[in-house]
């Protein structure tokens, strides 16, 4: 039997922006329309310093991290 695949926020991965702005780890906490994660690379600005673990990571600004992504989720081009 397959495993279902499931957007899964919880396992630590990283995140590249469809910007390609930030670069995010997740840390593994979530709702509805945000996540959390450490903001690991990319540019900083008033929002976000490198470094900075913030809990308010728009989802929609990242592409979807399912159970079967890579270490690295990065947009499809």
């Amino acid at each position: 039997m397959s495993k279902i695949r499931q957007i899964d926020y919880t396992t630590p991965r990283t995140l590249v922006s469809y910007s390609g702005k930030r670069t995010v780890r997740m840390t593994g906490q979530e709702n509805r329309y945000k996540f959390s994660g450490v903001f690991i690379a990319g540019e900083e600005d008033e929002f976000a310093k490198i470094g900075d673990e913030r809990k308010d990571w728009q989802k929609s600004a990242f592409p979807l991290p399912w159970t079967d992504s890579p270490d690295v989720v990065e947009p499809e081009s």
